[in-house]
């Protein structure tokens, strides 16, 4: 993976876990996952009747997460993996180096278990998608 794309997905991965830590509580889960290439998560304080960020991983190779979870955004929830601990959970979990590997907190376990996603890109959404109960979004 070349640097400039590295330092682009780490830019994402720093703007998306602003706009979690913004909240008292931030509720995730996957909308979609089609095999090998997109995973898609949402996120919101309700997501009962709407969503506020959306997250496609791109050419995923490999995933550790539930199916839906609740963050701590007092500290960092979302972030892209370097140095040791992008070596040492790329040798355990044998992720090839065009991956990037994104490590996301979550207030069900200790923050030595988080979860991971490896994918070779990522892209986020800040629209406001109402969900399809009878009440004003």
């Amino acid at each position: 993976m070349d640097a400039d794309h590295f330092m682009d997905m780490k830019q994402k991965a720093e703007a998306i876990n602003a706009i979690i830590t913004e909240n008292v509580w931030f509720d995730m889960t996957i909308l979609d996952f089609n095999g090998f290439w997109n995973l898609e998560i949402i996120g919101s304080i309700d997501l009962t009747y709407y969503y506020t960020l959306k997250i496609v991983f791109k050419e995923i190779c490999h995933i550790s997460i539930n199916v839906d979870w609740h963050t701590e955004p007092s500290r960092p929830v979302f972030e892209l993996l370097e140095g040791a601990e992008d070596q040492r959970i790329r040798k355990q979990r044998c992720v090839l180096d065009e991956y990037a590997i994104f490590k996301i907190t979550h207030e069900e376990a200790p923050p030595s278990e988080p979860f991971y996603v490896a994918a070779k890109d990522i892209a986020y959404s800040t629209e406001k998608v109402c969900s399809d109960v009878p009440l004003p979004c």
